[in-house]
């Protein structure tokens, strides 16, 4: 970060935000792959905003 307190922008001018890793990735079961077939590609990420 910098010194001046002016927050950092990442290569296309939007505000960086620094994000902590919460647990782990979640992805859907087997029974729910099967009752929902659009599932196959959902995984859930959790962060906290620091």
């Amino acid at each position: 970060g910098l010194f001046e307190g002016e927050p950092e922008r990442d290569v296309f001018g939007r505000f960086e935000v620094p994000f902590k890793k919460v647990g782990k990735l979640i992805v859907p079961t087997a029974q729910e792959i099967k009752e929902n077939n659009r599932a196959r590609s959902a995984k859930l990420r959790i962060a906290e905003k620091l």
